[in-house]
């Protein structure tokens, strides 16, 4: 079974991919092009986020050693960090979601009174 076919009649599958072909008001060209845009925006809007992100930190060398401290914390002696320690990088998040409020390039859409 090929990756449309699968897709197609998966109704529990929630994914962009699955609804469109689902719903069927594109035909297979119009969503690759949709789906191409998609990947290729996500990956420009994070690959921005993280270069402000980390002028931002070089900007502000308190703030890189907060974020060094935290990871030493969570780390205790570990390796590395593994996915159940994300959530307990609340400095770091902080600090992430600063960047997109103060660097987001879709913030510059909105007219705000």
């Amino acid at each position: 079974m090929d990756m449309i076919e699968r897709h197609s009649n998966d109704t529990s599958d929630c994914s962009i991919l699955s609804h469109l072909l689902q719903n069927r008001k594109l035909n297979d060209k119009e969503i690759y092009i949709n789906l191409t845009d998609l990947l290729v925006a996500s990956i420009d809007t994070t690959n921005t986020t993280l270069q402000w992100c980390l002028y931002e930190l070089a900007c502000h060398p308190a703030a890189q050693d907060t974020i060094i401290s935290e990871v030493e914390m969570i780390l205790e002696g570990r390796p590395s960090l593994e996915k159940t320690d994300l959530d307990k990088l609340e400095f770091l998040s902080a600090v992430l979601w600063e960047t997109l409020r103060l660097k987001l390039k879709l913030s510059n859409l909105f007219i705000l009174n």
